[in-house]
């Protein structure tokens, strides 16, 4: 008498007949039939979302040893999960600490002759394989939420040539002594013509663009960010700014030696050559609109270099000034007054 085959669960029994396996033998081929078996049902909390691209941050250094320490701690203190983004420090011939600074640090650092900061940055550009690039002045710091701002940015607006955040100020000791809050929107050419100037640090872009426009030019100088923003926006091309406070701008000492005349110039020369009739931009009505807003901007900051040269002797530099003043009269005065005006109403408003 053959022993009975063992009670089977009910619920085993039926997932044996749902299965039914056929076993292979010789050049039979096994198939495997499974239960209806249902899916979950995909929702926006168990969706799989896209991995965000790091990017790669270039630091042009020069005499940097005083702030570059705390540049690159806050570059470092940047991630997407365990995933940090690449740095990359230019030690553009320094002869301080720089260096030395920078090797105690866990980033690249590549060191060149002096060739200014636009030859910095283009070296850094050519070493980046990423898909999106950040310059970070050196004297500057980053937020640790910066780029997940900007390439957010990029992702809700992908047809943008650049990003742009908002900013602290700090002061020499990196002490918050004001903030720059920037209204979410596109903006154009025309904007950054008419006064939307955002600094390298405040803006992420895409790598692929800046090389195919040719990187930075180094004639361009102190406006090197106007030219290669007009450069990237041409006449049909947006960026985007998102507002939110991406890095702290340092203001210092050093910077208030730069002279508002000669930035006036070179400013003046880049809008000259992008705007007028068969430039990149080719709007001579938006350069005499242009001429207008910046002699009133920078004709305020005329009187006190003038003072300044006057008393230090510096006949050049006074004689600059007057030649600016009077060639873009009557805007270069209007802005003047106006600033004498309100410093005699604040000096007034403390005596009283």
């Amino acid at each position: 008498m053959s022993p009975r085959p063992p009670v089977q669960n009910p619920a085993t029994l039926a997932q044996i007949i749902r299965r039914r396996t056929l076993t292979s033998c010789s050049n039979i081929t096994v198939h495997k039939i499974e239960g209806n078996r249902r899916k979950p049902k995909e929702t926006e909390g168990n969706r799989r979302k896209p991995k965000m691209p790091l990017p790669t941050i270039i630091i042009p250094c020069y005499n940097s040893a005083k702030f570059i320490s705390q540049t690159l701690e806050s570059s470092l203190s940047l991630s997407l999960g365990v995933n940090k983004p690449q740095i990359i420090a230019i030690d553009d011939g320094s002869t301080d600490e720089t260096a030395k600074i920078i090797q105690r640090y866990p980033v690249r650092m590549v060191s060149q002759k002096n060739a200014g900061d636009s030859a910095a940055r283009n070296t850094g550009l050519g070493l980046t394989e990423t898909e999106f690039i950040i310059f970070l002045d050196h004297d500057d710091i980053l937020e640790p939420t910066s780029i997940i701002h900007h390439i957010t940015g990029f992702r809700q607006h992908p047809d943008a040539v650049m990003i742009l955040g908002s900013n602290f100020l700090i002061d020499q000791s990196g002490n918050r002594c004001g903030i720059n809050m920037l209204k979410p929107g596109r903006f154009s050419s025309r904007d950054v013509v008419m006064g939307t100037t955002p600094s390298f640090s405040q803006c992420m872009y895409r790598t692929a663009d800046l090389k195919a426009a040719g990187g930075f030019r180094p004639e361009a100088g102190s406006c090197a960010d106007h030219d290669i923003n007009l450069r990237l926006l041409g006449q049909n091309r947006e960026g985007y700014i998102h507002g939110e406070v991406v890095m702290s701008y340092r203001l210092h000492a050093a910077q208030q030696t730069k002279s508002p005349c000669k930035l006036f110039s070179k400013h003046m020369e880049i809008l000259e050559e992008h705007l007028r009739a068969g430039g990149t931009i080719d709007n001579p009505v938006l350069l005499e609109k242009a001429r207008k807003h910046w002699a009133f901007y920078y004709g305020q900051f005329f009187p006190g270099e003038f003072y300044r040269a006057v008393v230090h002797g510096r006949v050049s530099v006074a004689l600059s000034i007057l030649k600016a003043s009077v060639m873009y009269f009557p805007h270069s005065i209007k802005g003047a007054a106006w600033h004498i005006t309100k410093r005699l109403r604040k000096s007034s408003i403390r005596k009283s």
